[in-house]
């Protein structure tokens, strides 16, 4: 058997564990051959991948872009959140004019915001025999996000009469927040992502159904909670992995040499969280969830996230040049929120909640490798160098995810 195709199909399947994670871009690390064909058995195959991030939009409830905290209902609005402090009890009166009350509901503001990010990824595997082999992959992730609360200049004109108007409604606003324990708009935060085990089983078999070479896999693994929590106390934070929860999946793939020097890839993979009891803020009245004016436990139990990706990559442009193209989409259905305050004189309004936690994303991927052992006669430390970019498209099931772009730079080789 080719040692060529069995090293470049595991590492052409690999998922981090930011997969059920709207915010970020769900790296596939899609890597060409790295070993020539030849009897070399390698017992470690690693990569390294630095990657940027970058984002300014997100795509609402129809797959339309908007402002990058926009994604889910309902939108912020300043009346609603002065409703949600005097129905928790956190005022007793309701802090806007009532002039102001009688026309403002939703805004007068559009969330946009920002998120950069830079991190590196790791993927190792070890093969054992000739039908399985075992696996981890992590990443560890610098974000900064800031939301931004934009005047809608139509809502504007009817309740400001002159620049007092203006400052008067610029300090309700900071009042407001304050009662919510929510004063800070910008977020920076170093962590792991989630990381992923697993053990993938493999059959492989050369010139087949007019194939150059099948690989069909199986990879069983968990996803343990590394990445850390969001901060609900900052309606910008975002978090970088699932949120505590520990999970585990299945990730089937089907490879395929069609002809020489060209590739085909198929990967779909199911994945599910397991609920878990934490501190959240919960809606009282129509005020988005990262406004939300309850604090206390909730058992959230996650939905079942579906990926599923085709990839095509073409080798020998050039003497060890190659490219890829791909498609990725990601789809995670509603998660099941549960109040478990002791005390809930005070109800929380979670239908809303549990009908925005469904999501989808999509993205095109494409990028170009240059494999440095080609046409060498020793392979071992001469890593492949692959550059990708991920675009993010709203063709098909694209809903209440932000629109975040992505970069890669992936070094891969095995000893």
């Amino acid at each position: 058997m080719p040692v060529v195709v069995l090293l470049a199909l595991f590492l052409s399947t690999t998922l981090h564990g930011m997969v059920d994670n709207r915010y970020l871009v769900p790296f596939l690390d899609r890597k060409p051959s790295i070993i020539d064909r030849s009897s070399v058995c390698p017992s470690f195959i690693w990569s390294l991948q630095p990657f940027i991030l970058t984002a300014d939009q997100a795509y609402d409830a129809l797959g339309e872009e908007r402002g990058m905290f926009e994604y889910e209902r309902p939108n912020y609005g300043i009346r609603y959140l002065d409703d949600a402090l005097v129905r928790s009890g956190r005022t007793t009166a309701p802090l806007m004019r009532s002039d102001w009350r009688a026309v403002i509901s939703e805004g007068p503001y559009h969330q946009e915001g920002c998120l950069q990010g830079k991190g590196l990824a790791l993927d190792l595997f070890v093969p054992y025999g000739v039908h399985c082999g075992f696996g981890a992959r992590t990443a560890f992730i610098q974000l900064d996000t800031a939301l931004e609360l934009v005047r809608d200049v139509e809502r504007f004109e009817g309740i400001i009469q002159g620049p007092g108007d203006e400052r008067e409604l610029q300090i309700l606003q900071e009042q407001i927040h304050q009662k919510l324990g929510e004063p800070s708009a910008c977020w920076s935060g170093f962590s792991p992502s989630d990381t992923e085990l697993y053990a993938k089983f493999f059959s492989i078999e050369d010139y087949s159904y007019k194939c150059r070479c099948i690989d069909l896999g199986l990879a069983l693994g968990a996803v343990v909670p590394t990445a850390y929590r969001r901060d609900i106390d900052n309606p910008a934070s975002i978090p970088c992995g699932g949120e505590g929860r520990w999970g585990i999946f299945a990730e089937a793939n089907f490879d395929a040499i069609l002809k020489q020097n060209l590739w085909f890839d198929f990967l779909f993979r199911v994945e599910k969280r397991f609920p878990k009891t934490a501190i959240e803020r919960m809606p009282v009245d129509k005020e988005p969830q990262r406004y939300g004016a309850l604090v206390g436990p909730v058992r959230v139990n996650p939905g079942w996230t579906m990926v599923m990706s085709p990839y095509l990559m073409f080798e020998g442009l050039r003497a060890g040049l190659g490219a890829r193209l791909g498609y990725t989409m990601v789809k995670h259905w509603c998660d099941s929120w549960v109040d478990c305050r002791q005390d809930r004189k005070v109800s929380a309004q979670l239908g809303e909640v549990c009908n925005g936690s469904g999501w989808g994303s999509e993205r095109v991927s494409c990028g170009v490798f240059y494999d440095l052992s080609k046409g060498r006669r020793h392979h071992a430390l001469m890593p492949v160098i692959s550059l990708t970019v991920d675009i993010p498209v709203s063709w098909f099931a694209t809903e209440r995810s932000m629109r975040t772009f992505g970069v890669s730079l992936a070094v891969e080789s095995y000893f």
